[in-house]
């Protein structure tokens, strides 16, 4: 995984280093994405975020802290040639707004993990996870698709979709 080097980790996500990080126009692109708020889903990870960023798909972004350096990567065609994107940027961008790993915001509780998140799942009851899936499935094709697929070879006799 790439890496750049850094003073300790609170100020590693610095404007400064987004932009050494990032190659070409990454940096501008990056920003209007953070701009226009297609980061989403911005969640604690360890020592780091993980994300998805909206642009013409729906990309994963992972930036990590480690040894004091910022580990990143993306699923983006440029990211996984192990470059810093411009949804790495976008992302970046997100985290140094929020305040970096482990940091809460003054103004808020401090953000939610990924353990957070499956244990508040895993506390749903059946029919409002059903719900939720659903409702999501409306609005993400891949995912309508997939249950779709599932619930054919589930069914007896094995379904055609």
């Amino acid at each position: 995984m790439p890496t750049a080097q850094a003073k300790h980790p609170r100020s590693l996500v610095t404007l400064e280093l987004l932009r050494r990080m990032a190659l070409g126009r990454s940096f501008a692109r990056g920003e209007v994405y953070f701009d226009e708020g297609a980061v989403r889903s911005l969640r604690d990870h360890g020592d780091g975020v993980k994300a998805v960023v909206k642009g013409t798909r729906k990309y994963r972004v992972r930036l990590k802290v480690e040894d004091d350096e910022l580990e990143y990567d993306c699923n983006c065609p440029v990211g996984m040639d192990g470059e810093f994107c411009k949804h790495c940027v976008a992302v970046g961008l997100a985290w140094r707004e929020r305040g970096g790993p482990a940091v809460a915001r003054a103004d808020g509780p401090a953000p939610l993990t990924e353990t957070d998140l499956r244990d508040y799942i895993a506390g749903l009851d059946k029919e409002e996870l059903v719900t939720l899936l659903l409702a999501q499935a409306e609005e993400d094709e891949r995912l309508e698709r997939r249950l779709t697929l599932r619930a054919a070879a589930a069914a007896p006799g094995g379904a055609e979709p």
